[in-house]
């Protein structure tokens, strides 16, 4: 009877001692949006860097879609997300996270601009008008969702996944009109010969935040000082010029807009 209670008490003893080294060790996961589907190795060597610089565990995820971010960064597993402006707004609104550093790249920020049929005329204002609910944008983006419902008092109806959706409603006759990110059309526009873009009145003057790093709130300040210090020496594996520190201030912009289009920042969902 005496050796049974003698194992136990050291079971116990070994169990007690693991506890502290189980929470040391727990995993930081860094999400990634969809549309880093395919960048597998980069994410992965990322995650490398950040945690060998960071002297955490950080282990990368490829989310299949954005309401994943959102429902998991509520949870007490300790998150960083690298992702722009629509889901950060809606992160940090919720009281989910905290921005920490943002990618420099001349691109990181971006705005919504429209297209249209070139034979549509030159008055953006007139050709959205027309257009009533046929105008197209992408799901859940500053440049898409935001910029079409703020521009239509929230008609805007064709609803997509991606940019390129949006515009090849435009060339197919399905839409009249779309909404999309400014460097999206910039890199694709030679591909749609028979549309044109404007900047438009009242949507196109909001800048937006992209290449943003945040953190949610199981995420301790010792270890976001951590990762804000290895991602300043970092920019050339994420693929940007450099680093800076992110003050949230600068989502002002995409959260204005999102009221102009009537979007509830805690309330959205895809």
């Amino acid at each position: 009877m005496r050796k049974s209670w003698r194992k136990i008490l050291a079971l116990a003893g070994i169990l007690f001692l693991m506890a502290p080294l189980r929470i040391w060790a727990a995993d930081i996961l860094l999400y990634f949006p969809p549309e880093w589907k395919g960048k597998g190795p980069q994410a992965k060597a990322i995650a490398e860097a950040l945690g060998k610089g960071s002297g955490q565990a950080i282990e990368p995820r490829i989310v299949n879609s954005y309401p994943q971010i959102v429902q998991d960064f509520a949870r007490n597993q300790p998150m960083l997300v690298y992702v722009g402006s629509f889901a950060q707004a809606l992160l940090y609104e919720r009281g989910l996270s905290a921005p920490i550093v943002q990618g420099v790249d001349g691109k990181e920020f971006y705005t919504s601009i429209l297209v249209a049929p070139a034979a549509a005329g030159e008055d953006p204002s007139a050709i959205v008008a027309a257009a009533g609910d046929k105008v197209a944008y992408t799901k859940g983006a500053s440049s898409g969702e935001s910029g079409a419902k703020a521009a239509t008092a929230g008609k805007a109806a064709i609803a997509t996944t991606s940019h390129q959706l949006a515009v090849n409603a435009v060339e197919t006759g399905t839409a009249k009109c779309a909404f999309v990110k400014n460097f999206w059309w910039d890199a694709n526009k030679g591909k749609f010969v028979t549309l044109k873009s404007f900047e438009y009145p009242g949507v196109s003057e909001y800048k937006h935040a992209d290449n943003v790093i945040s953190a949610n709130k199981a995420v301790t300040p010792e270890q976001v000082a951590k990762i804000k210090a290895a991602a300043m020496n970092l920019a050339e594996v994420f693929g940007v010029q450099s680093f800076r520190e992110f003050d949230a201030a600068s989502l002002k912009p995409t959260l204005e807009l999102m009221q102009k289009a009537k979007i509830d920042p805690k309330t959205y969902s895809w």
